[in-house]
């Protein structure tokens, strides 16, 4: 067994697997419920950012997508995805993935 501390990082994901564990998630029965931290959901109401925004932001074609880091505490790479709200207005979101689970967890988000 690999230990965490120890074993090897997997690389990163291209763009369109993340694209796909993304929009699968999404689809599946909670879309919006569990997907976001604490930190994200409710740390800075000033930024004016609905959960709605998130989901929309996520479903439409993202304007950039990288690989950030990766997080050897929580085995998981973090990417920044830079899209839009539902009013238009440019969005920055940090996403963690399990690539084992196929899921993903909102970090935090912010308007640029």
């Amino acid at each position: 067994m690999i230990s965490m501390d120890d074993g090897t990082p997997p690389g990163s994901l291209s763009r369109e697997e993340l694209r796909s564990i993304v929009l699968a998630a999404l689809a599946g029965d909670e879309p919006t419920g569990g997907r976001e931290t604490f930190h994200a959901r409710f740390d800075h109401p000033e930024r004016g950012i609905s959960i709605d925004d998130v989901v929309f932001g996520l479903e439409q074609e993202w304007k950039s997508c990288r690989a950030e880091r990766f997080d050897s505490k929580e085995w998981q790479w973090r990417y920044r995805i830079e899209t839009e709200t539902i009013d238009g207005d440019p969005l920055v979101l940090i996403v963690a993935v399990d690539s084992a689970s196929k899921s993903f967890m909102v970090v935090t988000r912010w308007k640029t």
